[in-house]
């Protein structure tokens, strides 16, 4: 008994679902990447205190720095720093944190639009992908499709 064309098209239409919503998933993603950055900013603009920090680890997820607060304790952010671009080890930099939650620090002067670049360079591969996916499965239906409607001639 051969497949009926409904069925046939099952698994390309099951292949779009889950393009549509792993590109769903990647925009949310990528959204909240600047909205996590705006409420970040917001709670340090809140109760903002400001020290100076020494660099004491350059990664590539994470710029590790250590600071004094005002009553002299000295905090080392297990998160690093945010938006760290550009410093180097050894170096000092002046950052702003919350003084509700000295972990949450960043680099004085810098705020979340530094995080609409990346959050729209990876929105923008996401897309591609998304797209080139697509046409794989668009491609790859249409050619099942007119195989399958030969073979039946």
């Amino acid at each position: 008994m051969t497949p009926t064309p409904a069925q046939q098209r099952r698994p390309f239409r099951r292949a779009k679902q889950l393009v549509i919503g792993l590109t769903a998933f990647m925009i949310l993603v990528c959204a909240g990447m600047v909205v996590t950055a705006v409420i970040d900013d917001m709670s340090i603009a809140k109760d903002r205190r400001t020290a100076v920090a020494e660099v004491i680890d350059v990664g590539k997820l994470r710029t590790a720095v250590r600071f004094r607060e005002e009553d002299g304790t000295y905090h080392q952010p297990a998160t690093g720093l945010k938006y760290p671009t550009g410093l180097e080890v050894g170096e000092s930099v002046r950052v702003e944190y919350s003084a509700s939650d000295p972990a949450n620090v960043k680099v004085a002067g810098r705020s979340w639009t530094l995080s609409v670049i990346p959050a729209l360079s990876s929105l923008l591969v996401a897309l591609l992908l998304s797209a080139v996916l697509m046409g794989a499965i668009l491609a790859l239906e249409k050619r099942k499709v007119t195989l399958s409607s030969e073979s039946v001639d």
